[in-house]
C-alpha cells in the first residue's frame, strides 16, 4: 500500500522530471518540433496551427503551419497561383519570408498565392490535394514542383507511409507487380479515370488524439521524442548506410530503363494531370524540375533522374522549366552555392533564384493578363 509520503515523493519526482524535459532539456539540446496530421482522405500533413521547428547543422527555423496544415499563411478565398511539391515546395529550411513563393509575391503584389509542400509527395500526392483544393481556393494557375525522389515516393499511402521498398520497385517487370505496389493512385490509362485509394483515419485513434491535441503542446514530448533518437541513432545509421550500400550495387540504368514500370507510372501521373488541369480544367499549369546539386554530391540515381524528368517535359511540350541551367549560370556569376550542404535543399540564395526564374517565366508566357 502507497503511503501518502510515499505517493508525494511519487509526484516530487515526476514533477521534477517534467520539469527538466519541459525546461532544461530544451535550452540544452535543439532538436526538431514537428508532428504531423494524417487526414485519411488527402495526404498527411504537419499538424495544423501549430508552432514547429526544424533544425539542421545549416539551419534553425521556427514556423507555425496553417489551418491546413502546410508551411504557409492562412488561405481564406480563391487563390490566384497554387504551387504544389515536396519538401523544395514546404520550405521549412529557411525563413517564410524568404521562400520563393514570397519573391514570386513582390513580383506581382496583386496576386494570392498558396503553397502546398510536404517532404516525401511524390506526384500522385500532388495531383491528390489539387482534386481535393481546386474547387474551394480555384487557382487560376497551377506550379509543380519535381525532385528525383518523387517518382519513388508515390509507391506510399496518403499518409506517407507502408512504403515499397526501392528492393521492390526494382522487382517490377510488369503491370500487374506494378500494382501490386501502388498504394495512393490507380490510372485506367485508355480514358484517363482514376481513384484514390482509401487510408485508415488513423487520427480516429483515441491515444493519436489525445497526443495531437494534448501532449504535442508540451516540449517535454519532443524532448522525450529526441532523447530515443538519440538513443537509437546508432541503428538509423547502421541502416541508412545499409540502404545506401543497397542503391550503390544497382547501376542506374537498372532503375531507369525506357520500359521502366516505376518511371512510366510518374510519366502517367503527370499526363493525367496535364489532362485534368490543362484540358478539362481550363488552367494553367508549369511543371518545375530542381537543379542538381552543385556539390557533385548527389549519387547517379538522382542526377540522372532530373535529366530524365526535363527530357521527358520537353518530349511532351509542357510547358516546363528546368531549373539546373539557371543555377549553375547563377553560381558561375555569384559564385555562392543555391544549396544547403547538408540535407541539399535551397537556400536564400537558392530560393531567390527560383522566384525570380519561375517569375519570368509567367511574365514571358503572359498568364496573369
Amino acid at each position: 500500500m502507497i503511503t501518502k509520503n510515499k505517493l508525494k515523493t511519487i509526484i516530487f519526482f515526476f514533477l521534477i522530471i517534467f520539469f527538466f524535459l519541459e525546461f532544461v532539456y530544451p535550452k540544452l539540446f535543439k532538436f526538431d518540433v514537428k508532428i504531423y496530421r494524417y487526414w485519411g482522405d488527402r495526404p498527411v500533413s504537419f499538424f495544423p496551427n501549430s508552432n514547429l521547428r526544424a533544425i539542421s547543422s545549416n539551419y534553425d527555423t521556427k514556423f507555425k503551419t496553417n489551418s491546413l496544415g502546410f508551411n504557409d499563411y492562412e488561405v481564406n478565398n480563391e487563390i490566384d497561383i497554387l504551387i504544389l511539391g515536396d519538401s523544395f515546395v514546404e520550405g521549412i529550411q529557411i525563413d517564410r519570408n524568404y521562400h520563393f513563393s514570397e519573391i514570386i509575391k513582390k513580383n506581382f503584389t496583386n496576386l494570392k498565392i498558396n503553397k502546398m509542400g510536404m517532404s516525401g509527395y511524390g506526384n500522385a500526392q500532388f495531383f491528390h490535394n489539387y482534386i481535393y483544393f481546386y474547387e474551394k481556393y480555384n487557382p487560376k494557375i497551377i506550379i509543380i514542383i519535381f525532385a528525383s525522389n518523387d517518382v519513388t515516393d508515390n509507391f506510399c499511402d496518403i499518409n506517407n507511409k507502408n512504403c515499397s521498398s526501392f528492393e521492390n520497385l526494382l522487382k517490377i517487370k510488369s503491370t500487374k507487380m506494378l500494382e501490386d505496389q501502388i498504394k495512393i493512385l490507380k490510372i485506367n490509362n485508355r480514358n484517363l479515370e482514376y481513384e484514390f485509394i482509401d487510408t485508415k483515419k488513423n487520427e480516429l485513434k483515441f491515444f493519436n488524439y489525445i497526443i495531437r491535441h494534448y501532449i504535442s503542446k508540451f516540449k517535454a514530448y519532443y524532448s522525450i521524442k529526441d532523447i530515443k533518437n538519440k538513443i537509437f541513432s546508432k541503428n538509423n545509421f547502421e541502416k541508412a548506410a545499409t540502404n545506401t550500400n543497397s542503391l550503390k550495387q544497382h547501376h542506374v540504368h537498372n532503375l531507369f530503363l525506357n520500359k521502366n514500370y516505376v518511371l512510366n507510372y510518374f510519366y502517367q501521373i503527370n499526363n493525367l494531370i496535364y489532362k485534368t488541369i490543362v484540358e478539362k480544367h481550363k488552367k494553367k499549369l508549369l511543371f518545375v524540375t530542381v537543379n542538381k546539386d552543385l556539390n557533385e554530391n548527389l549519387n547517379n540515381v538522382t542526377k540522372h533522374t532530373q535529366d530524365l524528368i526535363a527530357e521527358h517535359m520537353e518530349k511532351m511540350k509542357y510547358d516546363h522549366l528546368y531549373l539546373n541551367p539557371i543555377m549553375i549560370e547563377n553560381y558561375k556569376k555569384y559564385n555562392e552555392l543555391p544549396n544547403w550542404d547538408d540535407d541539399k535543399h535551397w537556400n536564400k540564395f537558392g530560393h531567390e533564384i527560383v522566384g525570380q526564374a519561375i517569375t519570368d517565366v509567367l511574365i514571358q508566357k503572359n498568364w496573369l493578363n
